[in-house]
């Protein structure tokens, strides 16, 4: 029976190569293949897994977690409904600092605890800290304080809030810090 296609002469055993090497880069592929997706839990996107593991990493320290006495709780909640007065330096902007709304009491209580804080410290910081002052890209100036152990708070003096508590080790996403 005559073939509708006409063969040349040599054609097989380039057909073959090409199949054999195809094979072989196929199964170097699938042999070398080391990384696979990690499964993730239905009841989360991809992006809540990944903030839930860059919050891990951040949180993964060397600062261990303090217990907070009931006296430094009440400190901590009158920090965030009346403010603290702080000093009596007429340069000051602010002569009283709050705790911004923007987080909740529990949170600002757990992150205290979690960054090794009290509000002595929070005083200390603001009466012995290096500042340096840079514009966030919301248009607001903020005040990066850093006490001498690099713990850090972030401080907006025009509202005169506290917008950040950050222990030496904390990765601050700010612009220009």
């Amino acid at each position: 029976m005559e073939s509708l296609v006409p063969q040349k002469e040599g054609t097989f055993p380039l057909l073959l190569l090409l199949f054999v090497t195809s094979l072989i880069v196929y199964l170097f592929l699938i042999i070398t293949q080391v990384s696979k997706p990690v499964p993730i839990s239905p009841s989360i996107s991809y992006w809540e897994s990944l903030d839930l593991s860059i919050s891990d990493f951040i949180l993964r320290s060397e600062t261990p977690e303090i217990t907070l006495t009931n006296e430094q709780v009440t400190e901590i909640t009158a920090l965030y409904n009346d403010g603290l007065e702080f000093g009596d330096d007429p340069n000051d902007p602010c002569q009283k600092l709050k705790l911004t709304g923007f987080k909740k009491l529990n949170k600002w209580i757990n992150q205290f605890k979690q960054r090794g804080f009290t509000v002595s410290k929070i005083r200390e910081t603001l009466k012995i800290g290096t500042r340096s002052v840079y514009n966030h890209r919301s248009g607001t100036n903020f005040t990066r304080i850093i006490h001498p152990d690099g713990s850090c708070i972030i401080v907006d003096f025009v509202d005169c809030l506290i917008w950040q508590i950050a222990p030496a080790h904390f990765i601050l996403y700010f612009k220009g810090l």
